[in-house]
């Protein structure tokens, strides 16, 4: 609730952005009619209501399902029993109430706008709770509960990453890419480009590496 005295404006939940290189999946063959397209989603028409000249309905279901592909990102909800546990019904009965509709206003209410792993659909469920969080969580949860969205599973749910510890090695390097363009690697001596670095990752999970990887991953 504090955001806004700090920020004054609203913030919202940006949708997936569609590039142009989509148009070669299309008979679309320019950028305004692409954004046209883009726009006529957003406002929610169907394609009988688009009304864009030269645009099939196979385009417009082509750049409607990129539109409605999200990556929410966020934290992940993470539950454990231990196997020494005195209590362990009782531990999995929490678990089970934290599935409950109850549960997930109590949560959502006290989080002002946060949500579990469970799928729950605030606006119809409490839509008075719904009106009190945040624009940015109202639609994060309009997208959670859109039967259109595709919503990116995180990469946690493998167990190359969960067991193996799968990841980007370089993450800080790409995001911090614009400072290091045109600047020799410490240890090479290479230039660092964005292809470069992207090799190196690969290079990193070759052979021995990738081999004790996949044991740990019980592969």
């Amino acid at each position: 609730p504090s955001l806004k005295k700090t920020y004054n404006y609203d913030m919202r939940l940006m949708r997936m952005p569609v590039i142009s290189s989509i148009r070669e999946k299309t008979s679309i063959t320019n950028d305004e009619t692409l954004a046209a397209v883009i726009r006529a989603i957003d406002a929610g028409k169907t394609y009988e209501d688009l009304g864009i000249s030269g645009v099939s309905e196979s385009d417009y279901n082509t750049v409607f399902k990129a539109r409605n592909i999200h990556n929410l990102g966020g934290g992940v909800s993470n539950m454990a029993v231990p196997s020494y546990a005195s209590a362990k019904e009782l531990a999995l009965d929490f678990v089970r109430y934290f599935a409950t509709d109850k549960a997930q206003e109590i949560f959502i209410e006290k989080t002002y706008g946060g949500s579990s792993g469970f799928i729950f659909d605030l606006k119809v469920k409490n839509p008075s709770l719904y009106d009190k969080v945040s624009l940015i969580n109202r639609d994060k949860f309009d997208f959670i509960s859109d039967k259109n969205v595709t919503v990116m599973p995180g990469t946690t749910i493998y167990p190359l990453v969960y067991k193996g510890g799968l990841g980007n090695l370089h993450a800080m390097q790409y995001d911090s890419f614009a400072h290091k363009f045109g600047t020799p690697d410490a240890t090479t001596g290479e230039y660092v480009t964005g292809e470069s670095l992207y090799n190196a990752d690969i290079e990193y999970y070759t052979e021995s590496r990738w081999k004790v990887l996949l044991s740990m991953s019980g592969y």
